[in-house]
């Protein structure tokens, strides 16, 4: 269900980001993966999508 609501909007932020679509796929299972290890807790659907718009940035920042 999390993964539902947040891969689009992921995807969309890695492959601009990254413009190319190999290493947005890649960075998509890098942030899911990311929150798999992370154990964080969302109070809410705002926090939950701001977890992954941030993370998704970092993520992205650091690769390039």
């Amino acid at each position: 269900e999390m993964y539902q609501r947040n891969v689009n909007r992921v995807y969309k932020l890695c492959y601009i980001y990254l413009k190319n679509t190999v290493d947005a796929e890649d960075a998509v299972q890098s942030v899911f993966l990311k929150l798999l290890q992370s154990n964080v807790c969302f109070n809410d659907y705002e926090h939950e999508k701001a977890w992954f718009i941030t993370t998704t940035k970092n993520y992205c920042k650091d690769i390039l």
